[in-house]
């Protein structure tokens, strides 16, 4: 009945592998602790997809290796809150805010230098039956989705879902990336991305909707980018070398040699000195 606890773990690297795990949960009416997590340098989550298993009447797809926060019954999950210069969330790696029952989901706050998401790899709220949680992330430097998701979900009720807020990352890239806030009834969640430079595949996707309610707004804040103006033209005029003789041909006893000179300064070279 009683509030969960709070994790707090400071450290100069994590790595989070072969089924590590840092959860916290809170059960029937009792809130669920926050997680803070501060790493000097890289914080890096890496799983396989494994294992299934069921809970409230949902199949979930076990990342192996993850942090989470979880309601369990009607009070809200706990906010996850995490600091770090690199990030790196790869192979079905999670970072979690959830409820499972009619709590409101817990927020996730990040801060980093650089973000990375892989290969499956996801951060997530989710409620199944109330508000989903928000998604916070302050990435001055790099945030790269490679086949990585961000996403809040509300899978049934009214509840609004969650809004993602993305500020001031100098490159945001998505290639294969998804960016989503999705609800049921209620009201799609917002996205707000402020970037210096966005680029995105055609493949990826950015998208605030809702099943029954109204749809979420998106809203990028970032200059174009004119990739046509990036190309660099090559000027014309190339020279087009022509050797007046053909290589002589020597049998496999008097093996042919090429040799590789070094350029001489002030003197052009003849096409004929390199054959012998």
């Amino acid at each position: 009945m009683g509030k969960g606890g709070n994790v707090t773990i400071y450290a100069q690297q994590a790595n989070l592998i072969d089924g590590a795990a840092i959860s916290n949960s809170g059960y029937s009416q009792g809130e669920a602790g926050y997680v803070k997590i501060d790493i000097v340098e890289k914080l890096y989550i890496t799983g396989k997809l494994s294992v299934t298993y069921a809970t409230v009447g949902r199949i979930w797809e076990n990342p192996n290796s993850w942090i989470s926060s979880s309601s369990l019954g009607t009070a809200p999950g706990g906010r996850i809150d995490i600091q770090a210069d690199n990030i790196v969330i790869d192979n079905y790696g999670m970072i979690r805010a959830s409820s499972l029952a009619t709590g409101n989901a817990g927020d996730i706050i990040l801060q980093a230098n650089k973000l990375q998401i892989m290969n499956n790899g996801i951060i997530t709220t989710s409620a199944e039956h109330s508000i989903g949680g928000n998604i916070s992330l302050t990435i001055p430097n790099l945030l790269y989705l490679q086949d990585g998701t961000i996403t809040t979900s509300v899978h049934g009720g009214i509840g609004d879902g969650g809004n993602i807020d993305i500020t001031n990352p100098q490159f945001t890239v998505l290639n294969q990336g998804q960016i989503t806030a999705q609800a049921d009834a209620g009201h799609g969640g917002n996205i707000r991305i402020v970037a210096d430079q966005f680029i995105t595949s055609p493949d990826s996707l950015i998208s605030a909707s809702s099943r029954l309610g109204l749809d979420g707004n998106v809203q990028i804040d970032s200059p174009a980018v004119d990739m046509d103006a990036m190309l660099v033209v090559l000027p014309g005029g190339h020279l087009q070398a022509q050797l007046p003789k053909k290589c002589r041909y020597k049998s496999v006893d008097d093996i042919n040699t090429f040799y590789i000179y070094p350029e001489h300064e002030g003197k052009m070279r003849n096409p004929d000195d390199f054959i012998e």
